[in-house]
């Protein structure tokens, strides 16, 4: 095997592995078949002989066996090599670097931009970038995301900031948005091989991990600290393996349903509301400089926040408390515990009167500033924004509404077809955005649907007026604005199943700017308090919507 292609290997592992990692082999296996990336591949017949052969990304070991134990073996990933020409066991050819006499890249060899007919950008490595920035796996790019990318292209060819790497034949720029971890995110491009259709190829998105674009482990390119709510906590500080994190929460503060699907160690909604938690506690830091709620010590040895959950013993609030981190690593943090005043283990309460003795304790973040914040009022207008709503959030809908609106349109019928067939989530994605073009083009369609949604409105409205308890609040953290969430339901006297948020504008009226799933909605409704309407609530969610909550972030 040459270096060219352990390297390759290489760049698939670090986007879910980091250096040092010690992972079981069948784990890294199953991992590289799910990138399709199999022995059979590099001419071997079972996975144990190709990780021998990768001698330069990671070393093997095993377990001494136990009596009726099999055999454990161990992968851990090295630090990437220095990539030496001669070194690689390939041909040496001369290659000619497109640059000029200066030295430049010619730019005008690259694509202009990053649109689907000038580059492709596979779904798998779509999903590999989200993963990374989320810090989770199988979370679904938004189109908000994708279209970041590409201005972050179109910025990197106007500051000729693009990369040539002469090893892989590739053109790399920076992202501007960072790992989940902090660390910086490179992508690259290359000519496609086919001599016909898409010119361009995506061919590695992930970690910066040859340091194009870094010095001395420091990103190159500055990322501001107000990362979007997913990354924010994991920049501030280095919190270890995330499901042992959330399961110490979990396990501190009330007991409570933190997931839709009943798997133990699923802390979906827990994950979720952390991050927002931080994230409007940074907002609200910049805010007010004078009064941070995010506490560090005058010395540095110790940083803490309020997670704004109450303790299982005596309904006391819980911190969050952090060390300084390791020099070299990229957080300046890390975490050391969760504590609170009736906290019983030694640790704990050490963290937590060193806390208290220089600051008291930190508050919890707000989100609301009057009551009439929380209420609906149903005697203003609701007014939709159809267009987005169709377009880019028809995989929302239920999908026997859909069936029915579309009943009489061949085209959209076609697309539903596929989309109850394909089992595959980037290209179910990717059908729902040709059904929502298909929608918002025929205005006959567009009409009947838009028909629909006025009337699960109104018929919402109407039964608010009864039992106002029906519209719950929610806070969306990167916008720094209360809404309301309608339940809605395309049937008289059916159970909701989706969501109508809206924000009260200036005119005094409600702007319905998105629907929900009824998980998107609870794990937004969260950040305030623990909803108790009769319909938001865990155990009527179906566990088949979990995959849902993850879809965007607000």
């Amino acid at each position: 095997m040459t270096l060219k292609e352990e390297l390759d290997i290489y760049d698939v592992l670090m986007t879910n592995y980091s250096v040092g990692d010690c992972v079981p082999l069948s784990a890294v296996g199953n991992f590289l078949r799910s990138h399709h990336i199999t022995p059979a591949d590099f001419g071997f017949g079972k996975l144990l002989p190709m990780f021998e052969a990768l001698s330069h990304i990671c070393t093997l070991h095993s377990e001494e066996p136990r009596a009726g134990v099999p055999l454990v073996w161990y992968v851990t990933i090295l630090p990437r090599p220095q990539v030496a020409p001669e070194f690689s066991g390939d041909p040496v050819e001369e290659v000619r670097e497109p640059t000029d006499s200066a030295g430049q890249i010619e730019w005008d060899i690259l694509p202009p931009n990053m649109e689907s007919d000038m580059v492709f950008f596979h779904y798998k490595l779509q999903s590999i970038l989200n993963d990374n920035i989320t810090g989770q796996r199988d979370s679904r790019i938004t189109p908000e995301r994708i279209a970041q990318v590409k201005q972050d292209y179109l910025d990197a060819l106007s500051h000729s900031q693009v990369r040539y790497d002469r090893e892989r034949d590739s053109y790399t720029f920076c992202l501007s948005t960072p790992a989940a971890n902090g660390e910086t995110l490179i992508l690259s491009l290359c000519r496609s091989s086919r001599s016909e259709g898409i010119p361009w190829i995506v061919k590695y998105v992930g970690p910066d991990s040859d340091g194009l674009f870094s010095q001395r482990g420091e990103p190159a390119v500055r990322h501001p600290v107000f990362n979007r709510p997913g990354s924010a906590l994991r920049s501030f500080a280095y919190l270890g393996n995330m499901t042992v994190f959330l399961r110490s929460l979990a396990d501190h503060v009330q007991e409570e349903t933190w997931n839709f699907s009943g798997q133990e160690d699923d802390y979906s909604i827990l994950h979720q509301y952390i991050n927002y938690t931080f994230y409007r506690l940074q907002q609200q830091d910049k805010e007010d400089e004078q009064d941070s709620k995010i506490c560090i010590a005058a010395d540095g040895s110790f940083a803490a926040f309020n997670t704004g959950l109450q303790s299982r013993r005596l309904g006391e609030d819980v911190f969050a408390f952090f060390i300084p981190n390791d020099p070299e690593q990229t957080s300046a943090w890390k975490f050391s515990c969760f504590c609170s005043s009736d906290s019983r283990d030694p640790n704990e309460r050490r963290c937590y009167k060193m806390m208290v003795s220089e600051f008291k304790e930190p508050e919890a973040a707000t989100y609301f500033s009057k009551i009439t914040d929380l209420l609906f009022d149903p005697a203003c207008e609701v007014r939709l924004s159809s267009d987005h709503i169709f377009k880019d959030n028809c995989s929302r809908f239920p999908i026997e509404f859909l069936r029915r609106e579309c009943n009489w349109n061949s085209q959209a019928q076609a697309i539903l077809a596929e989309i109850e067939q394909e089992t595959d989530p980037g290209l179910k994605r990717q059908l729902f955005e040709e059904l929502g073009n298909v929608i918002v083009e025929d205005p006959d369609l567009y009409a009947a649907m838009n028909d629909s949604l006025v009337s699960a409105v109104n018929r919402s409205i109407r039964r608010i007026r009864r039992n106002y308890k029906l519209a719950v609040p929610c806070f969306f953290p990167t916008r720094n604005v209360m809404s309301m969430m309608l339940p809605l339901s395309f049937t008289y006297t059916g159970d909701p199943c989706l969501v109508l948020v809206c924000e009260r504008t200036y005119s005094g009226d409600y702007l319905g700017q998105t629907v929900l799933t009824l998980p998107m909605a609870y794990v937004d409704a969260r950040l305030i308090c623990q909803p108790g309407s009769e319909w938001l609530n865990t155990q009527r969610i179906v566990s088949s919507e979990a995959a849902d909550i993850l879809e965007t972030e607000q």
